[in-house]
């Protein structure tokens, strides 16, 4: 399969109905360079128990619309939630993650609802191929290495 058969692929995966995200707020967020690794992480994901309304995928040019980057779609409280991440490093996270959709690859984020998922779900994306796997706090955000994901797991 070539590079644009994939990217048409990504592009389809965002066609389901998401909201589009405010903040990535208490998630954990990878990149994906195929809808393919994408696909296969959502399935791994929703049979180690995570739950639909938790798992959000985008692909491609679409997903950066979606993703909303700017918050500006989304209200006061998104604004003022993106205008501290781009008073942080986070500003480079999240435009690594822009850059990486426009090229045609996918971003997974998953809630997370006790810390412990937070490793688990690293050592599910690092599984399925991750690139640049990262929790988004209250105020901070965590690298997640494989080697970190798998010595808590």
């Amino acid at each position: 399969m070539n590079t644009d058969d994939n990217r048409q692929e990504a592009i389809e995966l965002t066609t389901t109905d998401q909201p589009i995200t405010p903040d990535p707020l208490f998630k954990v967020a990878a990149v994906f360079d195929t809808q393919q690794d994408a696909s296969a992480v959502v399935d791994a994901l929703k049979a180690n128990g995570f739950v639909d309304n938790d798992i959000e995928s985008y692909c491609g040019e679409p997903g950066v619309d979606n993703f909303d980057l700017s918050g500006s779609n989304q209200g006061l409280m998104a604004r003022l939630l993106r205008t501290f991440r781009n008073s942080t490093y986070d500003r480079v996270i999240l435009d690594r993650y822009e850059a990486a959709l426009r090229t045609g690859n996918c971003l997974v984020m998953v809630h997370i609802h006790k810390t412990a998922q937070k490793n688990e779900v690293a050592q599910l994306f690092h599984h399925h191929n991750a690139h640049q796997v990262d929790y988004f706090g209250l105020a901070m955000t965590e690298h997640i290495s494989e080697a970190t994901s798998e010595a808590s797991g």
